[in-house]
């Protein structure tokens, strides 16, 4: 659900090259983390370190959204919603 969100604010004539891809994918999956539900120690220790690094904004969440062509904002966003 969401990689098709990020697909939507790829702009049409952009390359995806396969670094582009990764970089969608890593945001992608701290999502994916955040919003574990569950109670396996591991997950949530996942969950913990996601959120974490969602709200901080720090200077490698900012450049890996530049990479992935992804506001920061709308990324975090994304982690709020249920």
């Amino acid at each position: 659900m969401f990689r098709t969100a990020i697909k939507t604010q790829v702009s049409a004539h952009q390359e995806r090259s396969p670094e582009f891809s990764l970089w969608q994918a890593v945001i992608a999956q701290a999502i994916t983390d955040a919003k574990y539900h569950g109670l396996r120690k591991h997950y949530l220790d996942c969950k913990r370190l996601a959120i974490a690094w969602f709200s901080n904004c720090s200077k490698d969440f900012k450049a890996v959204c530049q990479y992935a062509d992804i506001d920061p904002d709308y990324a975090y966003k994304k982690t709020q919603t249920a």
